[in-house]
């Protein structure tokens, strides 16, 4: 019977020579040649330690992180193994100084993800067979090449910073790309987006050369009749954002951050046109007036989530028949806001209010709401309040997405059920953190990666969640790297999460 895959939890040595297809390298190799070791047969690999090549053509920055150049020795490395079809390196410390041209002529490679820094070269269009390409490591603006609009079959495209996508050529098209993650908003063109006719999921952001040349051309997305999921992500205040927007109508959610100078009007009057919208969150959005009024019109008929982070918002009046299918109301730094409108307990679908560091007087009005509902025999509405840190709702956010997924990521059991466990117990510790509270350096470095892997699994949860629904469309091979990767991020996450806990210990007892 054939080993699915070799999994290299202690340092490969020499004295190994193991012909399986599939590698895990946890460790590094002892000998800086003992990579040439691996059978040349060998489909997929996956990496969680340094590649620990020879030395001499590397140099390092700061003494610490490995930047690996173009050069002999890796070119030496990836050319032994062309029949690679899966090849993903997860250490964080792994990264090229240029994109390996080497990896392009692994012509049966099916999913890519490396880091490295600089564009991704033209030959990038002989990986024909190729679906998923993650580049990231860095949040520089890059630019594609023209040639990436030859790869018919790309699935997943995801980039760190704002990539420029070149508009194709004409009947030239990617038909098969369903995610495209940190598009440069001067590439969402007409032609870009007639040429992805089946793209299912978008990130938009704006280069960091923008500077104050902000562009103000209209993004119509009326042509990707099959687009669920939207992201713009600005980085510096966008003026009058809604209004630039011809969104389409197959949308389910939509999450804007950092857009100002426009009017919550504009919110109400766009997006009750999205019937499907099921999603909406505005995170530090910041309005020119401060009071939200609908009328009984604004009908958003499908909604089941609403997140406001950091909104100017005083006033909000509004009634039940205006959300009739809330399923859960998430409120964060609403620092002004008045009430939350005492209507909403009748709203049948509404399961919880969640109010993040908001006005005494907006906790106040939730947990009225909720005693109302129940003295009317309602105990399916639960109210949760909270005054600490954003590391208090990041614990709850990654809890609430584990627990409402349980059935999608069951295909993970294990992996996630141990990430359930730790993320209780940080729960727990972040839960009475504050009376830890210290302006020391020790605090702050241990509440920076709390929220850095909390964000993390986020990210993982979702990837999970997203590919397990993709799965059905996707074939047997797409299957097994796409579970094996995500798992895999998953079971780093409980390491991290393990260290924090032992640094959390630490800081307990010397406070």
């Amino acid at each position: 019977m054939t080993k699915f895959m070799h999994v290299v939890r202690t340092p490969f040595s020499p004295t190994q020579k193991p012909n399986v297809r599939r590698f895990s390298i946890q460790k590094a190799f002892l000998d800086e040649y003992a990579y040439k070791l691996l059978p040349p047969v060998a489909r997929s690999m996956y990496y969680f330690s340094l590649l620990n090549l020879p030395f001499e053509p590397r140099i390092k920055l700061l003494g610490i992180l490995p930047i690996y150049r173009h050069d002999p020795i890796i070119h030496g490395f990836f050319s032994r193994f062309n029949l690679l079809r899966v090849l993903a390196i997860f250490n964080t410390n792994v990264r090229f100084e240029s994109f390996p041209v080497v990896i392009t002529k692994l012509f049966h490679l099916r999913y890519l993800q490396i880091r490295c820094f600089g564009n991704i070269p033209e030959s990038i269009s002989e990986l024909q067979n190729l679906q998923t390409l993650i580049c990231d490591g860095h949040s520089l603006d890059i630019t594609l090449p023209e040639k990436i609009w030859m790869m018919k079959n790309l699935r997943y495209i995801r980039l760190g910073g704002a990539s420029y996508l070149p508009s194709p050529r004409i009947d030239n098209k990617m038909p098969n790309l369903e995610e495209l993650f940190s598009i440069c908003y001067s590439s969402c063109t007409n032609e870009v987006f007639s040429s992805i006719p089946n793209l299912k999921r978008l990130t938009i952001r704006l280069p960091l050369s923008v500077g104050d040349n902000i562009p103000s051309q209209l993004i119509d997305m009326s042509s990707l009749r099959k687009l669920e999921s939207i992201k713009f992500n600005w980085l510096l205040p966008f003026k009058n954002p809604i209004n630039i927007f011809a969104f389409t109508t197959s949308l389910r959610t939509l999450s804007l951050t950092d857009c100002a100078n426009f009017i919550w009007k504009d919110i109400s009057s766009t997006f009750i046109m999205l019937p499907n919208l099921e999603e909406l969150k505005l995170k530090s959005c910041r309005a020119e007036d401060d009071v939200w009024r609908l009328s009984d019109k604004d009908i958003f008929k499908s909604l089941k989530l609403l997140l406001l982070k950091y909104p100017n918002l005083k006033c909000w009046e509004a009634s039940s028949d205006n959300f009739p299918n809330l399923k859960r109301l998430v409120l964060m730094n609403c620092n002004n806001l008045q009430e939350i409108p005492t209507d909403f307990g009748e709203i049948c679908t509404l399961q919880s209010i969640e109010l993040h560091n908001c006005s005494t007087s907006a906790d106040e009005s939730a947990i009225n709401i909720v005693q109302e509902q129940e003295e009317m025999g309602n105990n399916i509405l639960k109210v949760y309040i909270s005054h600490g840190t954003m590391v208090n709702f990041l614990v709850d956010n990654v809890l609430h997405l584990l627990s409402e997924n349980v059935l999608l990521i069951k295909a993970g059991d294990v992996e996630f059920s141990n990430l359930l466990k730790e993320v209780r117990c940080l729960k727990q510790f972040v839960d009475v953190a504050w009376k830890y509270h210290s302006e020391s350096k020790q605090w702050d470095e241990l509440v920076r990666d709390i929220q850095l892997t909390l964000f993390k699994a986020e990210d993982a949860i979702d990837e999970f969640v997203i590919q397990s629904k993709l799965n059905r469309e996707k074939n047997k091979i797409g299957r097994v790297f796409d579970k094996v990767s995500h798992i895999s991020n998953v079971r780093a996450l409980v390491a991290e999460i393990k260290e924090i806990h032992y640094k959390a210990t630490n800081f307990r007892q010397n406070n």
